[in-house]
């Protein structure tokens, strides 16, 4: 069998010869979805090699703090282009499914990643805040203390 030539001069493809997406969702196995890994059933170094690029390119491209469906069209495609230019194997896979896959689940990673790194900042500067608050208690205990001792020596010093 002969090595299909993916992403050549030949504009008569068959969409319907390429690998189609599967039923659900990426990586929601338990929600009727399906596990990206599993379903490509490629080497770990390829599919290690291929999500490493696409999520610098992510990165490079896209705005991470959206999902895929908040992000430009144009810059969607720009990674589709620039995924198929390093991995012409990719065009494979009917709609860039593929690729669009990875884009969610690294889009997903760094929301759930700057979510984290905001909580435990929140989470800091409340702890701050509550030892901020501790010391002022402290210090207008110590005030009233001082002022209700003045008090008395003044009423001792006018008997």
């Amino acid at each position: 069998m002969e090595p299909q030539i993916v992403g050549g001069d030949d504009c008569d493809e068959d969409p319907d010869s390429k690998i189609p997406k599967p039923p659900g969702e990426v990586n929601r196995p338990g929600r009727g979805g399906y596990n990206l890994r599993a379903v490509l059933n490629w080497s770990n170094q390829r599919f290690q090699k291929v999500k490493k690029f696409i999520d610098a390119t992510v990165e490079d491209k896209l705005d991470c703090i959206q999902p895929i469906s908040k992000q430009s069209p144009a810059n969607i495609e720009e990674v589709h282009v620039i995924a198929l230019q390093k991995f012409h194997f990719l065009g494979e896979y009917r709609d860039n499914w593929v690729i669009d896959d990875f884009i969610k689940c690294h889009l997903k990673y760094l929301k759930q990643a700057l979510q984290k790194k905001a909580m435990k900042t929140a989470v800091t500067e409340a702890r701050q805040e509550v030892q901020r608050a501790q010391l002022r208690a402290e210090l207008a205990e110590k005030r009233a203390a001082a002022v209700a001792r003045d008090t008395r020596q003044r009423g001792d010093l006018s008997q």
